[in-house]
Formats: structure tokens, sequence, C-alpha cells
């Protein structure tokens, strides 16, 4: 376990006691216990606390502050704990339910329970008004904090758990400063499902810009097609697990969980082939229709493995670290290592070599013509290009947001752009592209005439 810097300063220098330090809410109380040659204390149900983090009361008791030396979880007082289930239970008309450890315990937890991997505060209470929290609503990490609707993280101050038999919980939130105990849905569940829309529609926008265009048959517009296509669908699961708590519906959670991880993969592929299209171009290869069908292939086929070999592991369940744990509490991917190996790994090595190849393409050299044909091809070539560059600058973005932690504010921001990501696209391979914009333009305008007419 990590020991805290001001631990540390207790232990090796010992200037002060522990109650100094100590909220009375993280102090729990020892009866038995001895002073040992190095100054910890051990106790008789094996505990040990070192220097600085106890001291005894004028009754004689021994107080330690255990969250002082360790990382550490506090158990609710029974007697206050079982009032708590009796007037729940004769609000709710039926009694709640426990929830087992293996649900709740993070990702990475080791066979034992955190309160045998962590120290414990006992006859916790809450000051104030608390409400126990439903099992999808949060996950214990393994350091003792609790990690609530994905992203809030509380202390071992803010919640105590309550054992029960067949290794089970139910879990306690304090309410803060003694503000109303309201279980409500984060900002972000209003917030960012009118997002997801507008980018899905814009991205439709963008599909039916180019298959509207004359060009509509040439490798780079379908691989834009397909892109925008596979974007749109992730957005719109996105939206239904936002709108509808998938996560209670075990179906619905497995199809929403899978369709996001297929289509934002696949999306990714067919960027890396749009690159592909890009170096071709401007090493003067001409891709064929074969080689659309081998692109199709492969940006729609190599996710589909990835997806089948998660769900294999998914549906045999157990201990692997190549079990996703997806439908478990969340509608997504939650061990660490089946994540990396098939989402998080893909995707950055997809990213290397889309930057690799567009790079590549800046060390090409083609000899200057005055044909006015060939000079509009290089154009063109030069346009696809920095499409991919800012396409593929969007991706990682999004990337490196994924894989950051979230415990900042302003890491809402920085996932409405990624939501907004539709929009920007919509921007940039129609509104900023002068040829599509003349396509669209002289097309439309030979609609409206003719309608005239």
């Amino acid at each position: 376990m990590k020991i805290g810097k001001f631990a540390i300063l207790l232990v090796l220098g010992g200037l002060a006691s522990g109650k100094d330090f100590c909220k009375e809410e993280l102090q729990t109380t020892v009866e038995d216990a001895n002073i040992l040659n190095n100054g910890s204390l051990f106790t008789s149900a094996g505990d040990n606390y070192p220097k600085g983090t106890y001291w005894i009361t004028a009754t004689g008791l021994w107080k330690v502050c255990p969250c002082l030396s360790a990382q550490c979880i506090r158990i609710c007082d029974k007697d206050y704990i079982t009032s708590i289930l009796k007037a729940y239970d004769n609000e709710k008309g039926v009694p709640l339910i426990p929830i087992p450890w293996k649900e709740v315990f993070g990702i990475d937890a080791p066979e034992v329970t955190p309160t045998d991997s962590l120290q414990r505060v006992h006859n916790a209470k809450c000051d104030g008004l608390a409400g126990f929290l439903d099992q999808e609503d949060f996950k214990i990490l393994e350091n003792g904090k609790l990690l609530k609707y994905r992203t809030e993280t509380h202390d071992a101050l803010h919640y105590c758990i309550h054992q029960v038999e067949g290794n089970a919980i139910y879990l306690l939130q304090c309410a803060d400063d003694d503000v109303r105990y309201e279980e409500t849905l984060p900002l972000r569940y209003s917030l960012y499902p009118p997002f997801f829309i507008f980018s899905c529609i814009f991205l439709i926008f963008t599909v039916l810009a180019y298959v509207y265009s004359p060009q509509h048959n040439s490798f780079h517009a379908k691989c834009v097609v397909f892109h925008s296509t596979c974007l749109a669908v992730f957005f719109v699961a996105l939206s239904v697990d936002f709108l509808y708590d998938s996560v209670k519906n075990k179906g619905l959670c497995f199809f929403i969980g899978y369709t996001t991880f297929y289509f934002h993969l696949a999306s990714v592929f067919w960027l890396n082939s749009m690159c592909v299209d890009v170096f071709c171009s401007f090493k003067g290869i001409v891709l064929t229709q074969t080689h659309f069908v081998i692109s199709h292939l492969y940006s729609f086929g190599t996710p589909l493995v990835s997806v089948a070999v998660a769900l294999h592991f998914n549906l045999i369940g157990g201990d692997s670290l190549l079990n996703s744990r997806l439908g478990e509490s969340l509608c997504w991917l939650q061990e660490s290592t089946a994540l990396w190996l098939y989402f998080h790994g893909p995707i950055l090595v997809l990213l290397l070599a889309n930057t690799f190849l567009l790079f590549a393409t800046y060390y090409t050299r083609r000899e200057r013509t005055t044909d006015e044909l060939t000079a509009r091809k290089e154009q063109e070539q030069h346009e696809w290009r920095m499409e991919c560059l800012i396409l593929m600058l969007l991706a990682c973005f999004d990337w490196i947001s994924e894989v950051v932690s979230r415990t900042v504010e302003i890491w809402i921001f920085i996932d409405l752009f990624n939501a907004s990501r539709g929009v920007l696209i919509f921007g940039i391979l129609v509104c900023a592209n002068r040829k599509m914009r003349k396509v669209l333009s002289d097309r439309l305008c030979k609609t409206t005439n003719n309608q005239a007419i």
C-alpha cells in the first residue's frame, strides 16, 4: 500500500500525535493493544499502526487513525446502519438488496475484498443525511475511494459500508455539509446527448454530400462515407446509452457496449484506409476496385475480429485479464488489460501508422507540371492530405482524452468537444472543401432551375 507524505512525516519524526491531524469521522477505537519496540501499536486483531497515528484517551482507550498511515475504508456502525435500513424498508416497502463485492470492487482488484487489503475505520456514521447507492451507480477502487457515476470520486470520509453474509455489502453515502441528499445524475447525462445527436445529424449530412457528389465512386469519397457512417452509428449508440440507462438491461447493455466498441474502432480503420489512399496518390499508385474490396474487408473485418474475441471472453466470464467485464456495471470495457488489448492499443497503432503515412507524403518528390489537369489533381491530393491530417488530429485528441484520467472538472469541456466531432467533420470535409461546395451549389441550383421550369 502507498503511504502518504503526511504519514511518513509522522512516522519518521513522531512530532505529533494522530489526533492533531485526524478528523473525528476517521478515528476508530482499539481496546486491546500493545506498543512494540519500534513504536508501533499492535492490536489483538492483528492490526499494526505506525507511531504518530495513535494516541491514548483519558479513559485509557486507544484511539487510532488508520487513514494517516495507509489507504482506508470506513465500516458503518452496526446500530446506526440497522436503523437506516429499517427506515428504508418502512419507506420503500421492500428490503434493500445487498451487493456482492465482485460487482463493485475496482477493475484490477485482487481476490481479497477491500476490507482485507485496506485499513479499516470501524463504527463509522454520517453526520447529516445519507442515502444508499445502487449497484450500477458506483465502484470501490483499490485505493479505497468511491467512484460514482464513472467520473466522480469520493474519499473514505464521504461513505461507509456494511458487510453482510455472502461477501456482500450495503453502501451508504454521506451528504456533504448537511445538504439534502438526492440521487441525481450528473449534468453530463443530460448535456452530452444533444451534442451526440447533432454530431450524428451532421455526419449524415456529410455522407449525403459525398454520395450526391459526382466523384462518389472515388476511393477517397468511399472512405469518407464509411468513416462518417461508422461515427454516426457510434454517436447514436452513445445517445441511447446516456438516455435510457441501458446498464439495467443486460441485453441492451451488451448491444450498446459492443456497438460503440465496433463502430468507433471501424471508423479509425477507415481513417487509416483514407491515409493509405493519400499516400498511394502521392506515390502515383492508382488504387483499383480490388484494392477497395481489400480495404473494405480490412476496415470492417479487423474490428469485427477484435469484438468477437472480446465478446467470447466476456461471455465465458471469470477473472481472466482478457475478460473485458462489459455489462457488469457499465456498458463499456472495464478491465484495463482488455481495454488496451482490444481498443486503445489497436487505435494507438493505427494513429502512429497514419502519422507515418502522412509525413511520408511530404518527402515525395514530384516533377512540377504546367498541365492544368495534372495541377488540379495535385491540388486535390494536397487537400486530401490536409483533410486526413485534421481528421487524424481529432482522433488523436479523442484517444488521449479517453486514456488520461478524468478527475479535473475541465474534462467536461473536452468531452463536449469530442461529442461535437460530427459537426467539425462536416465543416472540414464539406464546408471547407471548395470543390465540394461548388459541386453541391451547382447541383442544387440546377435542381432549383429545373423545378422552376
